[in-house]
């Protein structure tokens, strides 16, 4: 640990970690995994978790990482908003293709709707970030929470601590407002409750 980052304090140290380890694209493609599994068993839900993580986080990452190298994007988080709309619009064409792949490969029902809903979260966050910096990290993290809540039940009401830990996080290094990230959280969890209630 170097000399700067002893100079950190404790909580900002924390809030970066919980905002690496929670960022949206490591969510997404842990819950897809998780939600493969689940659906449809092992290895194939695996394979099928695989693809479409693969696919729809697995893109909008490597053009990140790409932005990142070429100057378009600030940080890995895309704190500007102004940043956002062209990487968003690229992840729900992505998504797109991995509904697209999943269903090709024959991917069940429950796994296709959690795709769905990620979708429409991609969308509706978008359409917001035009005018206003809603958290993204909060709303990915709340809607999968939802989503693994359904598939498990009550017993995974526990998901919520680390949607709180992310918001926290968000606030503590003055990324977003409490109100970006309450917002976030609303959103996220109404899009996918509102998705399963209407596929269900």
């Amino acid at each position: 640990m170097t000399e700067a980052s002893l100079s950190v304090p404790l909580r900002l140290r924390v809030a970066r970690v919980l905002t690496e380890v929670l960022a949206p694209l490591v969510v997404l493609m842990t819950v897809l995994l998780v939600a493969g599994v689940a659906t449809a068993g092992w290895p194939r839900g695996l394979l099928l978790g695989s693809v479409g993580g693969a696919v729809g986080a697995g893109i909008p990452l490597t053009v990140l990482v790409a932005g990142l190298r070429t100057g378009r994007y600030g940080d890995r988080h895309v704190t500007r908003r102004e940043e956002r709309p062209l990487l968003m619009v690229i992840g729900l064409i992505s998504v797109l293709t991995g509904i697209g792949s999943m269903a090709f490969l024959g991917a069940p029902r429950d796994l296709l709707i959690v795709m769905g809903a990620l979708l429409l979260g991609v969308v509706i966050t978008l359409v917001i970030t035009l005018v206003w910096k809603v958290s993204a990290h909060a709303a990915c993290a709340a809607g999968s929470a939802v989503i693994l809540v359904n598939l498990f039940g009550p017993a995974l009401l526990s998901a919520a601590v680390p949607v709180a830990a992310v918001g926290w996080s968000r606030v503590a290094l003055g990324d977003h407002t409490r109100a970006q990230v309450i917002v976030g959280t609303a959103l996220g969890v109404a899009v996918v409750t509102g998705t399963l209630i209407a596929t269900g």
